[in-house]
C-alpha cells in the first residue's frame, strides 16, 4: 500500500492487481536534482501509482518519464502524469520505436530518445542510465534501462508472465 525501497533512492511504487493478473511494475528512482518515474502504468493503476509517489517525493519533483515500450499497461496513463507532474522540464525516454506510438497518446513534453545520446541518460549530478534495447521482447522498440549507480535493472516485460500467484520478490527453489 506505500512505495517499497529496493535499493537506495529506488522505490517500487507499482500495484498488484488480482482481478487482471497484470502486475504495474512502475519504479522511482530518486536522485539529488532529477527524480525519474519508469513505466508509469495504465490508467486504472494511476491513483495507486500516484498516492505511492507522493510517499517520496512531489510529483513536481518528476523530470524524467520511462516508457520501456508502449502497451498501455506500461505507459497508458501518462498523459495524466504528465497533467499532474506539471513540469516544464519534463522528457519522457523511450526507444525511438515506442516513441513513434506513444505520439498518439497527445504528450506535450520533449522526447528523450537513448539512440541519439549513445544509449544513455547521464544526470544533473553525473548518475548514469543505461538504455538496452530488447527488439520484439515483446515490442519492437522495448528497452531495459539499467541504474549504473545501484546496478539495478529495470526490465519492464522481458522477464514477464502472467501467474495468480505474486510477489514483488523472486525466491529461489
Amino acid at each position: 500500500n506505500s512505495a517499497v525501497a529496493l535499493a537506495r533512492d529506488v522505490y517500487w511504487v507499482g500495484r498488484h492487481d488480482p482481478d487482471t493478473l497484470l502486475h504495474c511494475n512502475a519504479y522511482l528512482l530518486v536522485d539529488e536534482q532529477d527524480v525519474v518515474l519508469i513505466d508509469p502504468g495504465s490508467i486504472p493503476d494511476f491513483h495507486v501509482i500516484m498516492r505511492k509517489v507522493l510517499d517520496v517525493v512531489s510529483p513536481e519533483q518528476i523530470t524524467l518519464l520511462v516508457a520501456s515500450h508502449q502497451d498501455p499497461d506500461v505507459c497508458g496513463n501518462t498523459a495524466v502524469v504528465e497533467e499532474v507532474v506539471n513540469n516544464p522540464d519534463l522528457e519522457i525516454a523511450a526507444h525511438p520505436e515506442t516513441i513513434r506510438l506513444i505520439r498518439s497518446l497527445g504528450l506535450r513534453s520533449r522526447y528523450f530518445d537513448p539512440s541519439e545520446n549513445g544509449w544513455r541518460r547521464v544526470l544533473k549530478s553525473g548518475r548514469v542510465l543505461e538504455f538496452i534495447p530488447t527488439p520484439f521482447l515483446h515490442s519492437p522498440g522495448a528497452m531495459v534501462t539499467v541504474d549504473v549507480k545501484t546496478k539495478t535493472a529495470f526490465t519492464s516485460d522481458l522477464f514477464g508472465g502472467i501467474s495468480r500467484e505474486w510477489s514483488l520478490f523472486a525466491s529461489g527453489g
